[in-house]
Parts: C-alpha cells; sequence; structure tokens
C-alpha cells in the first residue's frame, strides 16, 4: 500500500494493522532499494513462461467457488507438488489431453485431475471430464451421483449415473482404480499411491524430508525450455540440504534475486530424470534454481565431494558442505571454512585433491558505537554496545 505524502504523514510513517506500508516517510525507505530490486528480479522470473504443476484441482459446479489453502485440501498433497484450480467452465471448453497430461491452450500441462469431495456434477461438466479420461488423462475422486441442479430433470440426473458408472464402475469398492479408454480413475486411495502408479517424481524433494516443512518453493517452464524453480526458506534459522529436482540434460544455475548474480552451480549430479544439488539458504533466505542450456565457457560442476575420507556429497542432507566457490577467470576459486583435505570429483571421475588452510576467525570485539537517524524519534546520544548486546537492541527495536 502506498501512502499519498498529501496525508500529511511525518516520520516515522502511518502504520495500520494489515498489509506493507509504503511511503516517502517510513523509516527504511531511504535505503529500500534494495528491497523493491528483490521484488522486481522474483516478480519477473514467476511471471517467465507456464507454471508447472502436477494437479489441476476441479472447484466444483456449485457455489462458494474459493479455492482451498494448502492444508485446506480434502487430499493430502505430498511435499515437493503443488497444484491449481479450475472451475467448471474453463475444464469443459479450455482442458484438452496432450501426451498424456491435461493441457491449456496457454501451454501450461497437468498430471492430475482432482475433483471435489461431493456427489454432485452437471452432466456437461461429466460429459467433459469422461472426454478426458478417454483421451489419456488421469483423474482422482469420488463418484459422482447426481446433478446439483433442478435443470433438465429426471434426465440430468440419469445421464449423470451413465456417465458415473462408466467411469467408477456400478459399485465401486471402497478404494480402487479403473481403466477407462487411454485414462485412469482413481477413488478412495492416496495421492502419493496415484503418482506412484504413473510415475510422478516430486518436483522438489528435500533431504533429509524434515527440513522440506520451512522451504517452499514454485515451478515454471518457457518456451526455450528453462526451468525455473523459486525456493524459500520461510524459518528463522539457515538450511543446508540436498535437493532432488524434476528436471535432468541442463545445467543448473543459482539466480540470487537479492544481489542480481547470477552463477553456475558447482556441485551437481544427475540421477536419471533428476538433478540432485546442494543449496543454502540463509533465515528468510531465497534463491532462483534455473535449468538452462549452458553456454560453451560454462565451469564443469563436481559430483561428489569427500572431506578427510568422508562423503559429504552426495550424503542425503546428513552433512553441510563448508566450502565456497566463485566462477573466477580460470576455472572455480575454492575456500574453506573448515579446514581439512577435500576430495573432489568430476563427472567423468577425474578428481581435484585439495588441503586448504585453516580459515582465520576474527573475533567481535567492542564496544561498539551505534548512532541514530535524526528526527526519528531516538536518542540524540549515541551508545556504545557489546556485541552480545545487540540481539537486545534488535528486540527493542522490534517491538518499540
Amino acid at each position: 500500500m502506498w501512502l499519498d505524502p498529501k496525508l500529511n504523514n511525518p516520520p516515522p510513517g502511518l502504520s495500520w494493522t494489515a498489509g506493507i506500508h509504503v511511503g516517502p516517510s517510513i523509516t527504511w525507505m531511504p535505503d529500500g532499494r534494495g528491497v523493491f530490486d528483490y521484488f522486481s528480479r522474483v516478480q519477473l522470473m514467476l511471471q517467465a513462461g507456464v507454471v508447472d504443476h502436477d494437479v489441476l484441482y476441479f472447484l466444483g459446479d456449485g457455489m462458494p467457488n474459493l479455492t482451498p489453502k494448502r492444508e485446506e485440501l480434502w487430499f493430502d498433497l505430498p511435499a515437493g507438488y503443488d497444484y491449481d484450480a479450475t472451475d467448471g467452465r474453463a475444464l469443459r471448453e479450455r482442458l484438452a489431453v496432450r501426451d498424456g497430461r491435461l493441457a491449456l491452450p496457454h501451454g501450461a500441462a497437468y498430471r492430475v485431475l482432482a475433483l471435489p469431495p461431493i456427489d454432485t456434477m452437471l452432466p456437461e461438466t461429466l460429459a467433459a471430464v469422461h472426454r478426458l479420461v478417454q483421451a489419456g488423462a488421469a483423474v482422482y475422486g469420488p463418484k459422482t451421483l447426481r446433478s446439483p441442479s433442478l435443470s433438465g430433470q429426471p434426465e440430468a440426473d440419469r445421464e449423470v449415473a451413465r456417465l458415473a458408472d462408466e467411469l467408477w464402475g456400478r459399485d465401486p469398492a471402497t478404494a480402487g482404480s479403473r481403466r477407462v479408454g487411454r485414462g485412469t480413475v482413481h477413488w478412495g486411495r492416496a495421492l502419493a499411491e496415484v503418482f506412484a502408479a504413473h510415475g510422478v517424481a516430486p518436483q522438489v524433494e528435500v533431504r533429509p524430508a524434515d527440513r522440506a516443512a520451512t522451504l517452499k518453493h514454485y515451478h515454471r517452464r518457457t518456451q526455450e525450455g528453462q526451468e525455473i524453480y523459486f525456493l524459500a526458506n520461510q524459518g528463522a534459522e539457515a538450511t543446508e540440504q540436498e535437493i532432488l529436482f524434476r528436471s535432468a540434460g541442463k545445467r543448473p544455475f543459482f539466480w540470487h534475486p537479492d544481489t542480481g548474480a547470477i552463477e553456475p552451480v558447482p556441485i551437481y549430479r544427475v540421477e536419471g530424470e533428476r538433478t540432485r544439488l546442494p543449496v543454502r539458504l540463509a533465515p528468510g533466505g531465497s534463491v532462483l534454481v534455473v535449468f538452462a542450456a549452458a553456454a560453451g565457457t560454462a565451469r564443469e560442476g563436481f559430483v561428489q565431494v569427500e572431506r578427510d575420507g568422508t562423503v559429504l556429497f552426495p550424503s542425503e542432507g546428513r552433512h553441510t558442505l563448508p566450502l565456497d566457490f566463485a566462477d573466477g577467470p580460470r576455472g572455480w576459486e575454492i575456500s574453506a571454512r573448515r579446514s581439512g583435505r577435500y576430495l573432489l570429483t568430476r563427472p567423468d571421475g577425474r578428481a581435484v585433491d585439495l588441503d586448504p588452510p585453516a580459515p582465520v576467525i576474527q573475533e567481535l570485539s567492542g564496544p561498539w558505537e551505534i548512532a541514530w537517524q535524526e528526527h526519528r524519534g531516538a536518542p540524540e546520544r549515541s551508545m556504545a554496545l557489546l556485541p552480545s548486546e545487540w540481539v537486545i537492541l534488535a528486540c527493542f527495536s522490534k517491538f518499540r
């Protein structure tokens, strides 16, 4: 929300109880360029191409028709998968099946059509579902029993019953799957089983799995063949994990939205149709992992890292990688945050042996002098603080 300066909004700015308020009087505006640059870079990438999600959720023919949050879905959507929602009109008029996927005219495609947890559907909508299954779509949800409308009765209910019997069978079991035409209808099973039956791996799989709770992801693909994954650490602590991406055959790059820097990923390995690489994120940090065709000058990466005989990568996220890489003019410039003998293996089996010196630890001693912005209501005199007191000052400032 932009606050008009004409409202006579003096420093430190007006603050309401909702939203993020932006205006020339807020305390961080003079230093806020980095925030807006970050938003611009992220939004540019998240508007490129089309979404690449696995589930298209049909909201139903009734009202209200609100897209549920992930935790409000009636089915358990496994970690690493994502979903979109559609209404009846789009399902009837815009969806088609291409290469076994549910496709929209602008290029977005999905693996599974999920139905709502109700037993009603308009006959024309169920006819569209029937057409999609016959063409090769995978459909997941309970059997439809009748039309939600009084229009065209009783023929409408009879047509719904006929189509439903063809899709789910006359007397289906509590859980099962049924082949119809070139497609399949699933009901009563976990969605994870449906994905496994169709060979659909997660878009993103985090190792160890317990770190997936705070890691959010969003996936898009472009006409040029780029695969774009936006990763965001929603936690208050730094995280380091190995991530398997559902992409192979392209070179991964880190695009840093906070700085605009683009760098080739130095450590990764291709495993079948997926690519594994380590990702380190600061508290609240984010990064874009972009899979693209590599330029001829791109540095060759490493597929395995050992330290003193212990394999650090791949290790299912059990170990951290205390190495930092820079893409220098003559090759990788590697520094270590922990001493030891490192062995880095390339895809062709060649190895690089490193024995870097122990890192120098600089002690932060004090006291440090803290000055305040003028005309913000803060004390006119500066304060002297020890490093151990900084966190106390930060908390005080947050709740002031």
